[in-house]
């Protein structure tokens, strides 16, 4: 239950926060240098609220910020999660939204459903051993998901520097590493939930692409030559970034702002009990004294400050050698890059480069290798969480020049080949028949070194199960509550709840399209699935004209295409012309890593990626949308 915060007297030399120190921590976390302001003048910024103290006075800062500086064109919406854990959880949320209409700051509730993952069935979630992360975890994703909706990509939390000293304090306990020792960023991260949760970790806006979303005309076009064409992806853009603008304040100044604001707030009394979690439990032990003078908050916020300043410098070197890398080629259609990479970590660049070489210490020298390597296998590998530790054969192989010591290849690599963290490296051997996007590179430059040219790409998997689409029963068209309400006045959506739950989108996508339904009649909502991120690189969803039909993802496999060519019966044209575009597009094991669409006995029906179906009647079966996983190309561009 929350209670009423109530406060005798304010800590000494702890007064309230100012408008011009906050709005200086505001322009840091969220522009650097730049003024808020400046890149969407007029949009709207999510604030996660609770009603303790720290959101509190976040919202409190940020309407005062708006009122008083509307040069700034800010707006402010608050979310408040009613986790339904508790009967009495829903009036708390509501208690907490008539504290922010007194702010005059626009809010909505977010209720969270708690149902099995077997039986569908609400139930109770007290119950559960991990209750606690469980509730994290999905007060995440209610956010991100109702900031999606509403076309926010901003996200403010009240995280502290009490709450950074206690983050610290647990992973030292837990024997984090220096990255992880470096604690919270100030500004710019991604949301900390799932990344297939489409729309909240770097998706939701499409860009960058030569094609468009459904390429089935064009995918069957040939080529001025005769080869077969296919055209590139979209490339997935936007998702949720979260801020932390108070993180270098104390608690007791926020207490201090509230107070002073005349701001009420609540305290959850399940925060002191030291039982009940491994944070309470630390925390008692932080604030009341009982630590030795190195474990304390002041030594454990310079820890941090010390980490992070290490890991910035050693993620600076990494990025310095990442630029130096030539992109020749993204291939969105299957997943693969070609690059050349330079022959040393440190640049060669006069005189005093060998000096420079020699006096970077060669764990910094490995480890700027291995950052820059785990970005390149970042573009095509299944799972963006790459130790840096594991990836040793790899920097030996690309960056001999950093490698530590000799060490031996895994058996299955070679010079010329590598295959590590579901990632294959070939080193291109003739790098003037390396494809660029649709054509080939008749001239290329004349420092290319095929010697240092890499084909980067998707190991073909060894295990190849049948994801299914989760697919949504057909609607009328979209309902204006599902749209943004951005341009309401203050307090005017302030009683909306919605719904939350991981087994169903709580929220319609807002660049949902409508297609021709099977019945050909316009206007309709299509069925279709949810966009879902395939092997970790490629957006899907799709649509049956039947409904009903179930459908799946898997990768195309080696028996499909004997399958499919029994299956042509006298119209073999289409499985041609599926041979001669993975000549072009993907040859060899490449293939093996496309996603492909199945019917319920396992059966293809279409490579979305390369726009192509089994045959005219699979192509009406069977509607599919594809992009390829958010790619940024500012790292290699000085």
């Amino acid at each position: 239950m929350l209670l009423p915060a109530r406060l005798k007297h304010l800590p000494a030399n702890d007064g309230p926060i100012t408008l011009r120190e906050f709005y200086h921590a505001f322009r840091q976390a969220l522009g650097g240098n730049r003024a808020p302001s400046s890149a969407r003048r007029g949009s709207v910024v999510g604030l996660a609220v609770s009603g303790g103290v720290d959101s509190m006075a976040l919202a409190t800062l940020c309407q005062r910020l708006a009122d008083r500086r509307p040069s700034l064109g800010l707006r402010f919406k608050a979310f408040v999660v009613d986790h339904g854990a508790r009967p009495e959880s829903a009036c708390e949320a509501q208690r907490v939204l008539a504290l922010l209409q007194k702010l005059g700051v626009r809010s909505r509730v977010l209720r969270i459903r708690w149902r099995s993952a077997t039986t569908k069935k609400e139930e109770e979630p007290l119950q559960r051993s991990n209750f606690e992360t469980l509730a994290r975890d999905k007060r995440h994703r209610a956010l991100g998901r109702a900031c999606f909706a509403e076309g926010i990509d901003r996200l403010l939390y009240g995280h502290h520097s009490d709450d950074q000293a206690e983050l610290i304090l647990m992973r030292l306990v837990d024997r984090h590493g220096s990255s992880g020792m470096a604690g919270q960023a100030l500004g710019g991260t991604r949301m900390p939930v799932s990344r297939e949760v489409y729309g909240v970790n770097e998706s939701g806006r499409p860009h960058g692409s030569a094609g468009p979303d459904t390429a089935t005309e064009t995918a069957t076009t040939p080529s001025g030559d005769g080869r077969p064409m296919a055209p590139m992806l979209h490339l997935e853009g936007g998702g949720i970034t979260s801020y932390r603008p108070l993180l270098t304040f104390s608690k007791e100044r926020l207490v201090a702002t509230c107070v002073a604001s005349g701001t009420e707030w609540y305290e959850d009394p399940t925060n002191s009990d030291v039982a009940l979690t491994k944070r309470n439990a630390l925390r008692h032990l932080l604030h009341g004294g009982r630590l030795p003078q190195a474990l304390r908050k002041a030594s454990l916020l310079a820890t941090a400050a010390r980490m992070w300043q290490r890991t910035e410098q050693r993620d600076a070197r990494g990025a310095r050698l990442l630029k130096r890398c030539q992109l020749l080629m993204v291939d969105s259609r299957v997943g693969a890059v070609v690059v050349r990479l330079p022959t040393r970590v440190v640049e060669d660049d006069g005189p005093g480069s060998d000096a420079e070489h020699e006096g970077l210490a060669m764990a910094e020298r490995w480890r700027a290798a291995a950052w820059a390597v785990r970005r390149l296998m970042q573009l095509v590998a299944p799972d963006p969480y790459l130790s840096l530790r594991v990836l040793h054969p790899a920097v030996d192989l690309l960056f001999p020049d950093a490698a530590e010591g000799h060490r031996v290849l895994p058996k299955s690599a070679s010079a010329d080949r590598l295959a590590i963290c579901k990632v294959s490296f070939q080193r291109a051997l003739e790098p003037l028949a390396v494809v660029v996007g649709q054509d080939t590179q008749p001239d290329p430059p004349p420092d290319l070194d095929q010697h240092h040219v890499w084909i980067i790409g998707r190991e073909p998997p060894h295990v190849n199960p049948v994801c299914p689409l989760t697919l949504r029963p057909s609607t009328g068209p979209p309902s204006s509550s599902s749209s943004s309400s951005s341009s309401s006045s203050s307090g005017e959506d302030s009683d909306v709840e919605d719904d939350y739950d991981d087994d169903a989108d709580a929220v319609a996508d807002v660049d949902e399209e409508r297609v021709r339904p099977a019945d050909g009649k316009d206007g309709g909502e299509p069925a279709w699935s949810r966009w879902q991120l395939w092997d970790g690189r490629f957006w899907i969803r799709a649509v049956p004209r039947a409904e009903g039909e179930p459908l799946g993802i898997r990768a195309f496999s080696r028996p499909d295409m004997a399958q499919l060519r029994q299956q042509s019966g006298p119209d073999p044209g289409p499985v041609d012309q599926l041979e001669k575009l993975l000549a072009h597009v993907a040859p060899g094991s490449l293939r093996r890593t496309l996603p492909a669409i199945v019917d319920g006995a396992g059966r293809v029906l279409a490579l979305p990626s390369l726009g192509w179906h089994a045959s005219r009647v699979q192509a009406e079966r069977v509607a599919c949308q594809v992009r390829y996983k958010k790619i940024d190309f500012g790292m290699f561009i000085e």
